[in-house]
């Protein structure tokens, strides 16, 4: 059956090939399947992490209760309640028992409720039994070390040097039929294979970077690192596997190229070794604005013969999936005490339902969203006025322009677009037939007055101010608890995160975990002094950062004393290379070395851009020894729940300086709540990390699958931007995932426009009237499936 499916998927060059090469290709695929099928049977249940647990669980069972069981047939339904401000949140989430181990239990007195279902559960098999065995155990820390037992097998590591051989003899032999290398090519690679000394392997690396990308390897003469050569790169950017080039440099400019492009840069991060990632983020950051920064490429010519040199390459390729477990399951998370990795799960749960709240009832409602309701309110009230009360859809209003082209009626408002009469005896703009059911009773005279009149941005920022920054609003309330939530469980996650990847200490934690608790409760307004000075003396506390006097929204620094010694914690999250927290006199070296001073910049009210533009572009250019920021006058955080209403001012100040169009400033916004929604929500296995790349390795560990090979983008689909955009683009049904997958970002981003919104603002690109029909006939479809839910009482 497998061998006739192969058959029916063979592309074009494959079936232009000669019967002989097809059957040397076939052949290479049986042998390779064949030693891949050997080697899942040496390394057992390390080949996953959920096999890992699924073993785990069944010797359990079968000790405690004689019991033989599959535990993916078993549900773990839990039950979650805790407070937002006067409201209870009740997150419901259902795991396979596999997964539930590996996420682990929450910690004492904050235990979910935990109900077991399945037809192969065992009597005794309950909340109480499990919990007592889970607090014995510590399966992702046993999985670290067995992993490294297994892959320490000398059998083990004979089968990956085999099948690293074969599958560069099967790739080269598609290379040749694809017409991408020569003859002369393949016979060179095939001599080094045959052992022939003269010929080398090289592995390739970015200049600065610690280690080779992984995968990429050269071969070329002896003691030549400059000349021929032949270039492995699987599955690159450049479409092909296999290079041939007259010297090393051509190669090179190939790999430079990439760095020009998403996809490419994509490629150089999945090839980067875990500890690399900040560097290349940076790195690659730079050479986006920057071409000429490209700093070339290191190689390092590999010693022996082609033995060695596999050896070489599969002990890196080891070594490398030891890295992406160590992301997921540090050295600081294995030895800590079991309350902290219990209190870390409870946060993910946690943030897990802030963030689809987020998404629904404390939501900023998108202005795609705002303009369609306030067309949809005053078409009906129109036609309410002759007799017809009948529920409208604006995006089934189609008009017809000059031009040729449709446009909906939501979508000419949402843009603002003034129309007018045109065209010969002025037929246009005028309904188009696909709408006619649904304008009886509308005059096109009327749709033209409202293209100019309703102006839904100025009434958009009217509506900011009535209801998200009115304190007596019924919702305001809720929208300030659940900013403040957000803020302090990610802060609360950070430190954790930081402590586990030992980066900051236990004193320090215990310092930080206070300073965070003290931000639940505003200070007495009575008890500040007029004047608060940080230095003068020193003073414990979470304080504002502030560039050249000008506020930077959502970053704080932590300062903490220790026998009169000042340790200031800058908090940066979300920050773009992966760490929320670092000592503040970094900073300079962060804007300088890591490419965070876009990230501070977009952080300030665009009316100070101007200023902090100038100083970020200062330190990044001066040679000499900048000084660190000081903590200003009065910047002291002693009212934490104001920094709601400072979010909300921010964006009416900005639209008022006309900096970029209303629809985008919103939809920058919706983007961030709705991709740190999806980062989380789907989340079996909370890396220590807190970057969305540890997320997405976590995947990768947990399934036993490179969570970053280029021929399964479902297994990567944690890049957010990546799902919006074949969400928007791609056919009906055709997004990789399962239903459930789309109906969740369906759930997350609400509305079509609202996602046409944000398709735009991730791409620069607009949806087309025919696939946002496609997409609101989806999503009609689709109902929000999945084993989570929350509920805000």
């Amino acid at each position: 059956m497998q061998e006739r499916v192969r058959k029916l998927e063979r592309p074009e060059w494959f079936v232009r090939a000669s019967t002989q090469q097809q059957q040397q290709y076939s052949d290479l695929e049986r042998v390779i399947e064949k030693d891949e099928i050997a080697l899942r049977g040496m390394l057992g249940e390390v080949s996953s992490l959920r096999d890992f647990s699924n073993g785990k669980i069944k010797s359990w069972a079968k000790s405690a209760f004689g019991a033989l069981i599959d535990p993916s047939q078993i549900a773990a339904n839990t039950h979650h309640e805790f407070k937002l401000g006067r409201r209870t949140v009740i997150q419901k989430d259902s795991y396979v028992l596999t997964d539930f181990v590996l996420y682990g239990l929450h910690d004492q007195g904050h235990r979910s409720k935990i109900v077991l279902k399945g037809s192969q559960l065992p009597s005794g098999l309950n909340q109480a039994s499990l919990e007592r065995w889970l607090g014995n155990q510590d399966v992702r820390s046993a999985y670290h070390q067995e992993l490294r037992t297994r892959y320490s097998d000398p059998q083990v590591r004979s089968v990956l040097v085999d099948i690293a051989g074969r599958r560069t003899a099967l790739t080269l032999l598609g290379a040749v039929l694809q017409h991408h290398i020569s003859d002369h090519a393949k016979e060179f690679v095939e001599r080094a294979h045959q052992g022939d000394q003269n010929i080398a392997l090289s592995r390739w690396g970015m200049t600065g970077a610690r280690h080779p990308l992984k995968d990429i390897v050269m071969y070329s003469q002896r003691g030549d690192l400059q000349g021929n050569c032949v270039i492995y790169a699987p599955n690159s950017p450049g479409g092909r596997t296999w290079y041939e080039c007259s010297n090393r440099k051509v190669f090179e400019d190939e790999l430079a190229s990439w760095t020009s492009s998403e996809k490419g840069r994509d490629y150089i991060m999945r090839k980067s070794r875990p500890e690399d990632r900040a560097f290349m983020t940076e790195y690659l950051g730079r050479i986006v604005k920057k071409p000429t920064e490209w700093r070339g490429i290191s190689v390092l010519e590999l010693k022996g013969g082609i033995g060695l040199a596999l050896e070489n390459i599969v002990a890196s390729n080891i070594e490398f999936v030891y890295a992406e477990e160590e992301v997921t399951t540090t050295a600081g998370y294995r030895n800590s005490e079991a309350s902290q990795k219990q209190y870390f799960s409870r946060l993910t749960t946690e943030l897990k339902a802030l963030h689809a709240i987020g998404c629904n009832e404390a939501k900023l409602i998108s202005y795609e969203k705002f303009a369609y309701d306030l067309i949809k309110s005053r078409v009906e009230g129109v036609l309410a006025q002759t007799g017809n009360y009948a529920s409208v859809d604006p995006d089934r209003i189609m008009i017809e322009l000059e031009s040729g082209g449709d446009i909906t009626l939501s979508q000419l408002i949402i843009q603002e677009k003034a129309i007018d009469f045109g065209g010969r005896n002025f037929v246009y703009p005028r309904f188009s037939l696909k709408s006619a059911p649904a304008v009886q009773g509308l005059d096109i005279r009327q749709v033209i007055s409202w293209s100019k009149t309703l102006r839904p941005g100025e009434k958009y920022i009217d509506m900011l101010k009535e209801t998200y920054l009115n304190e007596s609003n019924s919702s305001y309330a809720l929208r300030v608890e659940h900013h403040r939530g957000i803020q302090l469980h990610e802060m609360h996650k950070a430190a954790l995160s930081e402590l586990f990847q030992g980066r900051l200490s236990k004193a320090s934690y215990l310092k930080m975990v206070s300073a965070i608790e003290k931000l639940k409760v505003d200070e007495n307004s009575t008890n500040r002094p007029a004047f608060d000075y940080p230095d003068s003396p020193p003073r414990e506390g979470v304080y504002h950062f502030h560039l050249e006097d000008c506020l930077v929204e959502g970053v704080y620094v932590f300062r903490s004393l220790e026998s009169g010694r000042v340790t200031d914690l800058l908090y940066t999250p979300n920050s773009p290379d992966g760490k929320w927290l670092r000592p503040l006199e970094e900073f300079v070296a962060s804007v300088k070395h890591q490419g965070l001073g876009q990230y501070f910049y977009d952080r300030v009210m665009y009316k100070d851009q101007r200023v902090i533009g100038t100083y970020i572009n200062n330190l990044e250019v001066s040679n000499s020894t900048q000084a660190t920021p000081k903590l200003r006058l009065n910047s002291r955080v002693t009212d934490f729940s104001k920094s709601y209403a400072a979010k909300i001012k921010r964006v009416i100040s900005d639209v008022d300086e006309k900096t970029k169009s209303l629809g985008e400033i919103i939809s920058g916004l919706v983007y961030e709540s709705v991709i740190l929604a999806a980062s989380v929500i789907s989340i079996v296995l909370p890396p220590v990390g807190m970057a969305v790349t540890a997320v997405q390795v976590a995947k990768g560990v947990l399934d036993g699958t490179d969570a970053y090979n280029d021929g399964d983008r479902a297994a990567a689909f944690t890049f957010f931007r990546d799902a919006l955009i074949e969400l928007a683009t791609a056919g009906v049904g055709a997004l990789p995932g399962s239903a459930g997958t789309k109906a969740t970002m369906f759930s997350l981003i609400g509305d079509v426009n609202t996602l046409s919104g944000l398709f735009t603002s991730a791409t620069g690109q607009k949806l087309g009237p025919a696939r946002m029909l496609e997409l609101m006939s989806e999503m009609r479809q689709l109902a929000p499936v999945g084993g989570s839910s929350t509920v805000l009482k």
